[in-house]
């Protein structure tokens, strides 16, 4: 019975144990995505002989600063997009969120390429975990790595 207190107060108790589920696997798979990119960005150098420290410094800086730039990109499409396309109606809500997701994207795809260009050396090794072959790339590689998965995630 919808009227029984009881009945109301377990309804609440299981869609907020849901929503926090949810929530706090999405930040631990988050924070397991961002230690893995670390791991990976401990393996460049510069040269394949002597890594530069600064170099590997900015390596283990841009899985982080590439987040960091998504949170703030977010935080400010957000802002607009409650201004532009606020939810009014039920049927505004698709808008607006497509709205979002798309502005994200688009400003998160220039930011994405300064943050490479500016924290990754011209050209850089990645040592594989299996065999002895280095992999030469530069910060061009990596900002279409980051952007295959900004614009997968639409």
């Amino acid at each position: 019975d919808m009227r029984n207190p009881a009945a109301i107060a377990d309804y609440v108790g299981d869609n907020i144990g849901h929503i926090l589920g949810m929530n706090l696997d999405y930040f631990g798979s988050l924070g397991e995505a961002i230690c893995a990119v670390l791991v990976l960005g401990s393996s460049i150098g510069v040269g394949v002989v002597s890594a530069d420290i600064n170099a590997a410094w900015d390596a283990m800086i841009y899985p982080l600063s590439v987040f960091c730039m998504g949170v703030i990109v977010s935080l400010v499409c957000s802002v607009i997009t409650t201004n532009i396309r606020p939810v009014t109606t039920e049927k505004s809500i698709e808008t607006s969120f497509k709205t979002q997701i798309f502005a994200t994207t688009g400003l998160l795809l220039p930011v994405n390429y300064i943050v490479s260009e500016a924290l990754l050396p011209e050209q850089f090794y990645l040592q594989p975990i299996v065999g002895d072959q280095y992999f030469s790339l530069g910060p061009f590689e990596a900002f279409l790595a980051v952007s295959c998965g900004t614009i997968g995630a639409l």
